[in-house]
């Protein structure tokens, strides 16, 4: 949710130092999103396509797109794509309680001893049975919104 009003025609003052919380990711290289937000604002008209030809963690396309236009972004590393796309399509949160609901904790695969230096047991094991239902739904081609 956008927590701050922007002025229009003015650079950079506090109220254009706040964002939407869709925002929020820690990605080496990054911007604020209030800088590409002026941008848009003030060189794009709703409806416009805005192309980020290297997106990073995708600011601009995000921003683009929560600025009501049409996002377009590509970055040679693919960790780009796989940080804005479920960001650009949030589920709900009655969809992700479900999901999570749905969800087989209780499945047993075996822990790494490597890892036990830094979760707990039951957290480890919850963090594994996630990884092996989200791997064995990509390996069926099932991941969908959620999922990401």
């Amino acid at each position: 949710m956008l927590k701050c009003i922007m002025k229009r025609g003015e650079f950079w003052p506090a109220g254009q130092r706040c964002g939407h919380s869709l925002q929020e990711i820690s990605y080496r290289g990054c911007f604020k999103p209030q800088l590409a937000g002026f941008f848009i604002q003030n060189f794009s008209a709703p409806g416009d396509v805005v192309c980020d030809p290297f997106m990073g963690r995708g600011t601009t396309p995000l921003e683009a797109a929560l600025l009501g236009r049409k996002a377009v972004g590509m970055d040679a590393n693919p960790l780009g794509e796989m940080l804005v796309k479920p960001r650009l399509n949030p589920p709900e949160l009655q969809e992700i309680e479900a999901r999570l609901a749905s969800i087989p904790w209780s499945r047993f695969s075996p822990l790494r001893d490597d890892l036990l230096a830094f979760y707990h047991p039951q957290t480890l094991q919850k963090i594994t049975a996630l990884r092996d239902y989200l791997l064995e739904k990509d390996s069926a081609y099932q991941l969908d919104a959620i999922d990401a």
